[in-house]
């Protein structure tokens, strides 16, 4: 049936979710082993603003995480949606993952509907920043929260925001140096990503809805559609009559509009249906 739906499209928009990337070591929220399900709760957009501690905390955890976060590999699901763009069967993929795995993986034409945690922004003058450069300043401002902490991509205390919970009993975050931008001395820098309670950029948006709308149908896979600003997507692509597939494991909030649905991890029957067409 995915075969038949991928063979009959020459211009598909493919939505991704973490579900994919938990096969890279990435943990998701709404898992069995998500975030949620552990209690973990994920910084808010206000509180990123308004509490200057929250940030201390936000970029403490953020420098423990991002050597292993960074070294994620792509997963089968990233490689044969690739291959699926180069056999031109792909038009755009929509991801909300902020992990740029699909760039990892060779992926061109990728929507980054939640934003990249490769990148900072400085909320003053809009500069963008390299987090590789960012880790750098981090590390050179707070060597004493340098540890010799062993995380793995398995470790319960790895966060699916790409933070971790760190291991330095003793340690404040009030003490902890926060990067800067060089505009002006309290500009704040925030990860370039959409944050809890964060609205998603004009642009991003409607650019998102462009792709839907020159799609010839909608492949979902590896998620459960919770947010809106996917949700939405689909029921804009339902309304036009367009094709919808969902390749997940779990119920979805698109199953009503799916006109198929396959229950199953994507990884192997991804590789076994591209290798089929």
């Amino acid at each position: 049936m995915l075969r038949a739906f991928i063979r009959s499209k020459s211009g598909l928009a493919v939505i991704t979710g973490a579900g994919i990337s938990t096969e890279s070591g990435i943990p998701d929220y709404r898992g069995p082993k998500g975030s949620y399900r552990l209690g973990h709760k994920p910084v808010t957009y206000q509180e990123f603003l308004s509490n200057p501690i929250q940030r201390q905390r936000y970029w403490a955890r953020s420098m423990k995480a991002w050597p292993i976060f960074s070294e994620a590999r792509p997963s089968l699901p990233h490689i044969y949606l690739q291959k699926l763009e180069s056999l031109g069967k792909i038009h755009y993929l929509i991801t909300q993952n902020v992990d740029s795995l699909h760039h990892k993986a060779g992926s061109q034409n990728v929507l980054e509907l939640h934003g990249k945690l490769r990148e900072g922004i400085c909320l003053s003058c809009k500069g963008i920043r390299d987090r590789t450069d960012i880790q750098s300043e981090l590390e050179k401002k707070n060597p004493a929260w340098i540890s010799k902490d062993s995380y793995t991509h398995d470790d319960p205390s790895l966060r699916a925001d790409g933070d971790v919970e760190p291991q330095l009993q003793n340690q404040q975050y009030s003490t902890f140096l926060v990067p800067q931008c060089t505009c002006q001395s309290n500009a704040i820098m925030k990860p370039n990503v959409v944050l809890f309670g964060e609205n998603c950029a004009k642009l991003v948006v409607d650019e998102s809805f462009k792709i839907i709308s020159q799609c010839d149908g909608v492949l979902l896979v590896g998620t459960s559609c919770s947010t809106f600003s996917v949700f939405r997507l689909v029921q804009e692509a339902h309304k036009h009559s367009k094709p919808i597939a969902i390749l997940n494991y779990g119920e979805t909030r698109a199953d009503p509009l799916a006109n198929f649905k396959i229950n199953d991890f994507a990884g192997n029957l991804l590789k076994k249906t591209v290798e089929a067409l």
